[in-house]
């Protein structure tokens, strides 16, 4: 997250269903196999699951070494190997004419491995005018001045404004009279603090916890 601000242009994507483009060694899908029958008049069928299962322990580590395997062979820059969370990129570049080579060939890079970059998004506007409709995360023309909104890690960021923030539309429903302990913890670990830095903003939900 630190790394993804220093650049006085930034840049976001992800990898569309990152998991279900990773094939499993055909030793291991054995360890994925799941029951399953379309009714209850049906015999139950046994099926292996080929590709990385999301919620698997092991998915993470997958996904991140197939990314990091990608970079290796490729020889890519260190966007792959460096700025990637997961399925989500998180980088950028000190001018419009860096960023505007690296979004084509990032995609260009992934979709060679069968990885469609989608959810582009960036705070700067002729970044975003040249991004394909089909996988920009937000519509243009921006006229909303902040009222657009991307989620960048379990964070809300505001590309026109260039700042992060807390959706908070629900969580005052949880301080009422009639709110149950339950429900206002439930508030309260919902709320993201990456580097702790808006930390702050929970100290109410606490308080009155």
């Amino acid at each position: 997250m630190v790394r993804f601000r220093t650049h006085e242009i930034a840049s976001t994507a992800d990898i569309e269903g990152i998991n279900r483009q990773i094939r499993v060694h055909s030793m291991n899908t054995k360890l994925q196999r799941i029951l399953w029958r379309a009714s209850s008049d049906t015999p139950i069928q046994t099926y292996e699951l080929q590709t990385v299962t999301y919620g698997t322990e092991s998915a993470p580590y997958l996904a991140t070494a197939s990314l990091k395997k990608l970079a290796e062979e490729e020889m890519a820059t260190t966007v792959l190997s460096q700025d990637f969370c997961m399925d989500d990129v998180l980088s950028g570049c000190h001018n419009v004419t860096q960023t505007l080579k690296l979004q084509p060939d990032l995609m260009a890079l992934l979709a060679s491995a069968g990885f469609p970059l989608r959810k582009c998004c960036s705070n700067h506007p002729r970044i975003l005018e040249a991004i394909r409709t089909s996988t920009r995360d937000i519509v243009l023309p921006r006229q909303l001045h902040g009222k657009d909104k991307v989620n960048i890690l379990g964070l809300c960021w505001h590309p026109t404004l260039d700042k992060f923030a807390i959706a908070n539309s629900k969580k005052s429903v949880a301080l009422t009279e009639d709110a149950s302990k339950l429900k206002v913890a439930a508030v309260v670990t919902s709320i993201f603090y990456p580097l702790q830095t808006n930390s702050p903003s929970g100290i109410l939900y606490k308080i009155f916890f």
